[in-house]
């Protein structure tokens, strides 16, 4: 018994015949098919590097997933014949309506073995471009049905089978060919085997139907095609894709962080300054030793690296097990040393010292408004007198405040800023503490500040997009003194005394380098430079725990020291040549060092030797550094008085010499004087065999 067509149907079809055959050819307002591909807008901001390799994607528009428009001829033929098989197997015979699939539904409609509809590709077309304007009904089907008509007649078929692939859904908001091609199989339109061809096609009809429904259309199409295949192949292919619909894992992110610099309204496609061979070989060096610095408790790091002429960001990354999404290289923290060339290029820029001056590096106290402040070398140990150039190579801290009490506070964070640091207090706010790095600043900064000293003074912004144009340059320091700073940064001799000889700092060809440790071993920086690049590394932990036993050189210095060899593997770093400002002088420094060859500023006062400050290392290194001076010491009053003692601790030579309180001569055993306090307030001064006072401290007994 055979089912009777409604009424409906028949009308339907009536009507339709009628007015295709009868009615005049009217336009409905059809765009051009150019018109269609230029508006065409991609949901994603395509990223790219600096040699157009695509590296991040970025989604703009959350109601579709479209990527790129996709010609006809870069779309696999296997995806082209799977789409005609499954939806318009007479596509480039018909003129827009398939009348031989409309008898077809009609008589399987009339007999009952499906319901199946006749649209074809043109038809499906026509309705997304005029789009829907009422209820689904026998008016709405005409006007479809005369849009694909006159579609025919103004576009071709490569056109229209091009704009249908670009325009239907796959699944879930996936738009267009090129989305469906990238994210559920991570690959380009061109490159889809037959499989997944047919699987694609057979979401066309029904986006969201489930996985079992998929894999038997997609067989189905297969057959159509007669394409042999493995159904447990099928059932692979489909379930895998389908579950990147939901993670989207593959979405490339080679530079996740990059996003926050760039500007996403510009267009749907940046070129950035990125260099992807960089970028993965600076991420694989990170990953790489990070894995071992775990055991010291190191679980964070983050590099950048930048190109000294142009200030491009060649590689910019943030390495995190647990805080992924943490930026590394713009979070803010704790300097350590690295901040002590600029000040020793403020104290040579004001003629303060020169890098051949002495300084003495030995305990210092300060008294501040806020109590005494005693800075420590790293290792709590100290070499007595040392050059500007061995104390800033050899990063000793007691030298550093000192210079920093010559150049003054205000001076010394007003260069900072000008270097481009972005410091949220005052001056006042961190005091003497700016010479050690008392300040939070950004890896970022870091290495740009440090960039200025590769360009000979001159500082201009970074760039992480051609579109960002060059920045403004201007000079912040001499090219004499940023050649003189750059000159100690790369001399492996002055730097031994803390680090060696070898180590980690050093490199195969010319560099110039610092490290730094914040307080508490909570940050570990290594940011050094060439002749064409500057490179900042970072290693620590997010949540600011410390790490465990890490110096200067056994963290971060030896990523650093891996990229920079990495960057100079076939060209190697020249040493810059010397400005006409500067020459170099032999010059005796004392006993000890004797005659060294030092650079000077021309025009500043040149030493004809150190001899006046050059006295014995015994004699000027002797003074008291226990305890502080201001220091209070009360009496306790439950131990007796001859039981208590106050202990002066005395560094340097000390024959002949003696320490008094007030008038009273103190015995010095060893490097021990030994004083039964009384209250009041005491000058406690060292003197020489000749009388002369080295050194005089103040305390306060209560």
């Amino acid at each position: 018994m055979h089912t009777i067509p409604s009424i409906n149907l028949v009308k339907f079809l009536s009507v339709v015949l009628f007015v295709v055959l009868a009615s005049p050819n009217i336009a409905f307002g059809i765009p051009s098919f150019e018109d269609v591909k230029t508006k065409w807008q991609s949901s994603e901001v395509m990223i790219y590097d600096r040699k157009d390799r695509l590296i991040q994607t970025v989604r703009t528009d959350y109601k579709k997933r479209a990527l790129k428009w996709v010609g006809i001829n870069d779309i696999s033929r296997n995806m082209v014949d799977a789409v005609l098989s499954s939806e318009d197997r007479r596509f480039f015979e018909h003129s827009g309506v398939d009348w031989l699939a409309v008898g077809s539904a009609l008589l399987e409609n009339i007999t009952g073995r499906s319901t199946r509809g006749a649209s074809t590709i043109t038809m499906q077309l026509a309705s997304i471009l005029i789009g829907q304007k009422g209820k689904k009904d026998i008016n709405e089907k005409i006007r479809q049905i005369k849009t694909a008509r006159q579609l025919e007649d103004i576009w071709t078929k490569d056109n229209i089978l091009e704009a249908y692939l670009n325009l239907i859904y796959f699944r879930g908001d996936l738009q267009g060919i090129s989305s469906a091609a990238n994210i559920l199989f991570g690959k380009s339109p061109s490159s889809l085997t037959a499989i997944e061809s047919a699987m694609l096609a057979s979401l066309i009809r029904n986006p969201n139907a489930s996985v079992q429904k998929v894999v038997f259309r997609t067989c189905n199409i297969l057959d159509k095609m007669q394409i042999p295949y493995d159904k447990e192949s099928v059932n692979k292919t489909v379930s895998d894709a389908l579950m990147l619909v939901k993670s989207n894992k593959n979405s490339p992110s080679f530079a996740p962080h990059i996003v926050r610099h760039l500007d996403l309204s510009s267009g749907k496609r940046i070129k950035t300054t990125i260099d992807m061979d960089l970028q993965t070989f600076a991420q694989e060096t990170l990953k790489k030793h990070l894995m071992v610095l775990q055991r010291s408790n190191v679980n964070e790091g983050a590099t950048v690296i930048i190109e000294n002429k142009t200030g491009n960001v060649l590689a910019y990354l943030s390495v995190s097990n647990d805080f992924k999404h943490v930026d590394g290289v713009v979070a803010k923290r704790q300097a350590g040393s690295t901040l002590k060339p600029f000040l020793y290029a403020l104290a040579l820029s004001r003629g303060v010292l020169n890098a051949s001056s002495l300084l003495e590096d030995a305990p210092v106290s300060i008294s501040t408004e806020r109590g005494l402040y005693l800075p420590k070398n790293y290792n709590e140990s100290y070499k007595g007198l040392v050059t500007v150039r061995t104390a800033l190579a050899s990063s000793l801290n007691t030298p550093a405040v000192k210079t920093l009490t010559m150049v003054g506070i205000e001076d010394f964070y007003e260069i900072l800023v000008k270097l481009g640091f972005d410091i949220n207090e005052n001056a006042d706010f961190y005091g003497y503490a700016l010479a050690l790095g008392g300040v939070d600043v950004s890896l970022l900064e870091l290495t740009n500040a440090y960039r200025v000293l590769a360009n000979g003074g001159i500082f201009s912004r970074t760039r992480f997009s051609y579109s960002q144009g060059r920045a403004v340059s201007k000079r912040v320091l001499g090219e004499d003194v940023a050649f003189i700073i750059s000159d100690i940064l790369s001399d492996r001799a002055a730097r031994q005394v803390t680090f060696g000889m070898e180590n980690p700092l050093s490199t195969k060809s010319w560099s110039a380098v610092k490290t730094g440790t914040s307080k508490d071993m909570r940050d570990n920086w290594c940011i050094g430079y060439s002749d064409t690049y500057t490179v900042g590394v970072w290693v620590g932990n997010f949540s600011g725990a410390a790490m465990w036993n890490i110096s200067g050189i056994s963290g971060s210095a030896q990523i650093w020291q891996e990229i920079m060899n990495h960057l100079h593997r076939q060209k190697f770093s020249r040493q810059p040549k010397a400005p006409k400002d500067v020459v170099k002088k032999d010059i005796f420094i004392d006993s000890f060092s004797g005659v060294v060859s030092e650079w000077f500023i021309k025009d500043s006062q040149i030493p004809t030797d150190n001899s006046l400050i050059a006295v014995s290392r015994q004699g000027h290194e002797a003074r008291i550094i226990y305890p502080p001076t201001s220091t209070v010491i009360v009496i306790d009053p439950d131990i007796p008085n001859t039981e208590q003692a106050v202990f002066f601790e005395i560094m340097g030579g000390n024959i002949g010499m003696s320490v008094f309180v007030g008038d009273d001569k103190i015995a010095i055993y060893g490097n021990i004087a030994i004083w039964q306090p009384r209250v009041g307030q005491h000058k406690v001064r060292l003197i020489d065999v000749k009388g002369a006072i080295r050194d005089e401290i103040e305390i306060f007994v209560r």
